[in-house]
């Protein structure tokens, strides 16, 4: 049994009040468990977002609130979140994300300790505006990929930033990448790292669940700062990423060039469809492709 744990939340002009609630209830009715809750805003601009996460965190026990003062980006807020902990596992937790099932913490808290890292894994609940939002359809999509099975075919492939318990000495000797300040693929990279590492990845059934999304405009400019940054990775990620692998081989069948050319066009189509009532998933990995290839 892991008896002493730091649950850390990155926010960012989002509101963590009810995951904070739940996971401190949870918290509170494990026997033994010494724990703490540390909220770190990354100098969010909504100050009424900031003033609810500030006032909840103030009245839950164990808990803190750090305003922080410049944004860090998704690498730094998480290092600087390790850094303030104080007990020797580290529960990573989105702020968006809300728990489904009662025993959530309870089931990292009895998982064995020969793993540096245990990933439970995502679900996705129906958005409140409907069924068609770009990302929930996405993720909808990808959730038999994400199953247990298949996560534990490739944990180090499988490793997502969402919901996972990792050793604050694991954390510490092999922090998340830095010089990556936007959106997407830090996770990939640690999950690299890891590998390289020789560090042992547990997949267990736990998951959280998404239960907000992004409208589809804001989505896909955050997937057009994320494939950006999987081209700047490239080199490293070619192993980790099925869209790296298509366009390599398009790039050995000398397509990418005539495709490159066609790419403006294409992506203001499809972008079109994309942002409309109904989004096509399968439109999107093409939009994602098209990304790659333009950059």
């Amino acid at each position: 049994m892991k008896r002493q744990l730091s649950i850390l939340i990155p926010v960012y002009n989002r509101l963590c009040t009810s995951l904070v609630m739940q996971i401190s209830h949870q918290a509170m009715h494990i026997n033994g468990l010494q724990y703490e809750i540390i909220i770190a805003d990354d100098a969010s601009t909504d100050v009424a977002i900031e003033k609810e996460n500030k006032t909840q965190a103030e009245n839950t026990p164990n808990a803190q609130y750090i305003q922080l003062g410049t944004n860090k980006g998704r690498s730094a807020i998480r290092n600087y979140l390790a850094q303030c902990s104080q007990y020797p596992w580290l529960l990573f937790l989105d702020c968006h994300v809300t728990l489904t099932d009662n025993d959530f913490l309870k089931k990292y808290v009895d998982t064995p300790d020969p793993y540096g890292v245990i990933c439970g894994g995502v679900s996705s609940l129906p958005p409140e505006n409907g069924r068609n939002n770009l990302r929930y359809k996405y993720e909808k999509a990808l959730s038999k990929k994400f199953s247990v099975s298949k996560r534990a075919d490739k944990p180090y492939q499988s490793f997502r930033t969402t919901n996972f318990l990792i050793s604050r000495d694991v954390m510490l000797r092999h922090p998340f990448d830095e010089t990556i300040k936007k959106y997407g693929y830090e996770d990939v990279v640690l999950g690299y790292t890891l590998e390289k590492s020789h560090t042992p990845i547990l997949h267990v059934d736990n998951p959280v669940a998404y239960r907000e999304y992004e409208p589809n405009d804001i989505y896909l400019r955050k997937i057009e700062e994320a494939v950006t940054n999987l081209y700047n990775l490239s080199d490293k990620l070619y192993l980790y990423s099925p869209l790296l692998r298509t366009y390599k081989k398009l790039e050995r069948l000398h397509m990418t060039s005539f495709i490159k050319k066609m790419s403006p066009f294409l992506l203001r189509i499809i972008k079109r469809q994309l942002t409309s009532k109904h989004p096509s998933v399968l439109l999107f990995q093409i939009y994602k492709l098209l990304l790659l290839i333009r950059s």
